[in-house]
Parts: C-alpha cells; structure tokens; sequence
C-alpha cells in the first residue's frame, strides 16, 4: 500500500509551499520522523515588555 503526506515546506528557497511525499506503508513512519527531526525549532515568541501598546 502506497500512502502519500501532503507537508508544508519551512525555510528554503520556497517556504510554505506544499510538498506530497509518497511512500509504501511500513516507510511512512520512518520518512515522517526524518522530517520532523530535521525541522528547525519554532521561533520564541517576543515577551511582552518588548511589545508596544
């Protein structure tokens, strides 16, 4: 069984575009947990006392 994850690339020369990845089933997994352990670390939010009100 062949089942494809639709990805939403982040950085690189196209961010946000949207990636289809396919693969067989039982590599899924392991294709999905490369991904993830590549993605960079979200941003840290600003605090507040830097904000203007």
């Amino acid at each position: 069984m062949t089942l494809v994850a639709e990805c939403e690339a982040v950085g690189g020369p196209v961010s946000g575009a949207r990636v289809l990845i396919g693969a067989g089933g039982e590599d899924l997994p392991y294709v999905l947990g490369a991904l993830s352990a590549a993605t960079p670390s979200p941003l840290p939010e600003p605090s507040a006392a830097g904000r203007d009100s």
